[in-house]
């Protein structure tokens, strides 16, 4: 740490402090000088933008679990939604094929059997891209 070379400077510091200083550290230019050095040779900058790298990284994490999440729970819904259907399409599947049609009343039926929301009942009959009448009757 000592160089045949030192530079004199002037710093302001508290008095009190000072005088403290001297008492506990005798040379207190040895030790600032250290402390410097020590300051100088743990650059943080690196760390720093590491860290901050990290931080941006988590951020983009937390999005896209968050999508993630969005997406699983979407999935679910519609399994959810297709399970709730297969009792009365099976039902509705068979008029269907019976007939070449199904009316909306034996959909309604159907769906007050099964405890299924009419309406939802009913667009994933359409969707299904079965022909749907206003009404229709179970031939004898």
């Amino acid at each position: 740490m000592e160089s045949k070379n030192k530079k004199k400077v002037s710093i302001s510091i508290d008095p009190d402090i000072w005088e403290d200083a001297k008492i506990k550290l005798g040379n207190c230019s040895n030790f600032i000088e250290s402390q410097l050095e020590m300051y100088l040779s743990n650059d943080l900058s690196e760390e720093r933008e590491v860290l901050k790298l990290i931080e941006e990284k988590n951020a983009e994490l937390s999005v896209l679990e968050g999508k993630l999440c969005k997406l699983r729970e979407a999935r679910l819904s519609k399994v959810d939604e297709m399970n709730i259907f297969e009792a009365p399409m099976v039902s509705i599947n068979r008029i269907h094929g019976n007939l070449g049609h199904i009316g909306k009343n034996q959909i309604k039926r159907f769906a007050s059997r099964n405890e299924v929301p009419y309406d939802a009942l009913l667009d994933h009959v359409v969707n299904e891209g079965l022909n749907v009448v206003n009404f229709a009757e179970v031939r004898q």
